[in-house]
């Protein structure tokens, strides 16, 4: 971590103070319950018990908070709990089915990427997932139109397809990232075959 300038900060004795050992994030799948949600009558689902996505985009309270607003309406308005649940189903099922499964494409593609094979990012003709994630998020630093495009879409104020079906937005942000990863840049940290390096050390240095 301390070779890479824009996390240094983050393992900086000097400012950080470590309070346990390293642990490790691991085995985390995404998941989507499928309704019926349970065989008892009554029970209901909310949070990551009915979905879990990679914790990168940070949907777990969000969604939580969300489903629990539609529940209380739900049962408020159905005192029948089976059409409660329907009711439910309804009202929560398209946003968590449509961010499931664009967690879903971005794992792949991050994977493919850190396994190191080619993945196209900056065009939305490539890892589109990818594509409205890093270009998109360079470019709402330059553009404020981009800006309020990429924040209201990530933030669940509007569906993912505010993005989706823009193609003129998309081919804007293609223009900014283009503009902004295009001239020369300092490295951001070793490359690939020294940080192997330095992990090697390391390991042969614990055991």
């Amino acid at each position: 971590m301390a070779e890479i300038p824009v996390m240094r900060q983050w393992v900086n004795p000097e400012g950080v103070v470590p309070i346990t050992d390293v642990l490790t994030m691991a085995g985390l799948r995404n998941t989507l319950r499928h309704f019926p949600y349970a065989p008892v009558t009554g029970l209901f689902p909310v949070g990551d018990s009915m979905c879990h996505s990679d914790p990168v985009l940070a949907l777990g309270l969000s969604f939580a908070l969300l489903q629990s607003a539609e529940l209380a309406d739900a049962i408020a308005n159905q005192p029948d709990l089976d059409e409660a649940a329907d009711a439910y189903r309804e009202r929560t099922e398209p946003l968590i089915r449509e961010r499931f499964d664009y967690a879903t494409q971005l794992d792949d593609q991050r994977l493919r990427m850190w396994n190191g094979e080619p993945v196209e990012f900056a065009s939305k003709d490539g890892a589109y997932a990818l594509f409205s994630i890093v270009a998109g998020g360079v470019a709402s630093f330059e553009d404020p139109d981009v800006f309020r495009v990429i924040a209201r879409r990530n933030g669940l104020l509007d569906s993912l397809r505010v993005l989706d079906d823009d193609h003129v937005m998309q081919s804007r942000i293609e223009e900014i990232f283009r503009a902004v990863a295009t001239p020369p840049r300092s490295l951001n940290g070793p490359t690939r075959d020294e940080m192997e390096a330095i992990i090697e050390y390391a390991i042969a240095s614990v055991d």
